[in-house]
């Protein structure tokens, strides 16, 4: 695997008709088409969609490759259908905020019942409760996540290593709350 994966990274950066072969091949491999096809189509994606997003995954792999550092460590179809993957999950988060913005503005006339009032009130009660019960810095964490910051600005407010690190904080600090949320 490993020598198959470094001769096309070589036919990649090699010359534009070495790379347009080698991304032809990667387009033909039906085996990598239909996972990426079958998960973009499964998540609520049309067979454009699952076009597009297979496409964007071969061109984002053609770029890493002209990145010295670049290795390809596992097979391609996995390292494409999780590029894949990622990208769906993105564009469907922002398509939803888009949809709740749109939403927002077409019903301001809309006021919530007495129940609807006292549930918000009270789940609001119930998460600012748990947020205390948490460490000083998932507290800090949790709240630059709410305040919509990115994980990079996160990392370097947190003097974490990485985005990475901060990602993986947030996901710790966020389960350690749905956890003490579930006790109360």
């Amino acid at each position: 695997m490993g020598s198959d994966n470094k001769k096309l990274i070589e036919r990649v950066r090699d010359n534009v008709a070495s790379r347009n072969a080698a991304i032809k091949e990667i387009y033909q491999d039906q085996k990598i088409k239909d996972s990426i096809y079958s998960f973009i189509l499964q998540n609520g994606g049309t067979q454009d969609d699952a076009h597009d997003m297979f496409t964007h995954a071969i061109i984002a792999f053609v770029q890493q490759c002209y990145s010295p550092v670049f290795e390809l460590k596992h097979q391609l179809g996995t390292y494409l259908y999780s590029i894949a993957r990622y990208a769906w999950i993105k564009k469907r988060k922002k398509d939803s905020k888009n949809l709740v913005v749109e939403l927002d503005h077409t019903h301001e006339d809309y006021e919530p019942s007495c129940e609807e009032k006292i549930i918000g009130n009270e789940r609001l009660g119930l998460l600012r409760k748990g947020l205390t019960l948490l460490d000083d810095k998932c507290k800090e964490v949790m709240t630059m996540w709410a305040s919509q910051l990115k994980m990079r600005e996160i990392a370097i407010r947190m003097n974490y290593a990485s985005e990475q690190v901060a990602r993986k904080k947030k996901h710790h600090c966020l389960n350690k709350l749905k956890s003490i949320l579930k006790d109360i």
